[in-house]
């Protein structure tokens, strides 16, 4: 085993010490010191910043009361014409309310022939208000609201409560609510359906991107109506876009229904108010419902 003074000769310190003036070994040792103590390269006396990790981007908060925009032709103009002004692709007539996701911009969804049938079907039945001949949307036959239909019902605002672990959307639709978890669980698999399905989520810096699977086929993706099965998957990109204004960017992949994945956008505004009012179902039928029964049963003594 070398001695202490082998181990000291053997050391570059000392070659350069010895190898030089006595004033540019100080130098030069010093030099190198300084940049192993304060972490400097010796071709750079520069500090370097560290580029911060996504994880320590901060993140936006959504919580608040949100109202839909009504679905533009075009995202770039949220404030122009509608998809009910005059649009006639795709045959977009009112379906209770919706408009879908699509702008005009975007691809229509390609169906599978059985999807593209029962689509024409529901497109047959569908009148300017309501559906008053054939009553074939599920929410107007008093199913639950269900996800990503909810989105589309027309000037329904939702209020959203954000934590660390969990992001809570609060609908005014029959008071629905829906969960999405932050905590970093995955989807489970085996899960029964449900109208809301299962969701979690994960930051991509400031975006918030949402999968959500497990969604009951008796719902419509949109209140235009197009069908989905059981293995759809939704994929939203929530985005805070300006401080009064969220948009969320979807892909909706079924393979059993559609023939490729297809976008959809939709565009919501902060509210001042910190009231969402419940709207159910029945509400729809406040007063046609008394006239039915003067039609069915005659008049009848009130209290």
């Amino acid at each position: 085993m070398p001695d202490k003074t082998t181990r000291i000769r053997t050391s570059p310190f000392y070659k350069i010490r010895n190898g030089l003036p006595g004033g540019a070994s100080a130098g030069i040792f010093f030099f190198l010191a300084s940049s192993i103590l304060f972490g400097q390269s010796p071709s750079s006396n520069k500090s370097v910043k560290p580029t911060p990790s996504r994880s320590q981007v901060a993140r936006p908060n959504f919580s608040g009361i949100w109202r839909p925009v009504p679905q533009p032709q075009d995202f770039k103009n949220i404030k122009g014409p509608g998809m009910g002004a005059g649009m006639k692709n795709w045959g977009v007539v009112r379906t209770g309310g919706g408009f879908g996701f699509l702008d005009a911009t975007m691809e229509e969804p390609v169906m599978l022939p059985w999807a593209q049938a029962k689509y024409n079907a529901f497109r047959k039945g569908a009148q300017q208000f309501m559906q008053p001949i054939i009553l074939v949307e599920p929410w107007l036959n008093c199913l639950p609201s269900s996800f990503p239909w909810v989105y589309d019902a027309p000037d329904s605002p939702m209020e959203i409560v954000q934590t660390d672990k969990k992001l809570v959307m609060l609908f005014q639709v029959e008071g629905h609510w829906r969960q999405i978890f932050l905590d970093g669980r995955k989807n489970p698999e085996g899960a029964p359906d449900t109208f809301m399905g299962y969701s979690t989520g994960r930051w991509e810096g400031k975006t918030l991107v949402v999968e959500t699977v497990g969604i009951n086929d008796l719902t419509w993706i949109d209140r235009l109506g197009h069908p989905h099965s059981d293995a759809l998957k939704v994929e939203e990109r929530i985005t805070r876009v300006a401080p009064d204004r969220m948009d969320i960017d979807f892909v909706f992949d079924d393979p059993k229904t559609y023939a490729k994945p297809w976008k959809g956008k939709k565009a919501f505004l902060a509210q001042k108010t910190d009231l969402v009012e419940m709207f159910a179902c029945e509400d729809t039928w406040r007063e046609q419902y008394p006239e039915k029964l003067r039609k069915e049963i005659g008049e009848t003594p009130g209290p």
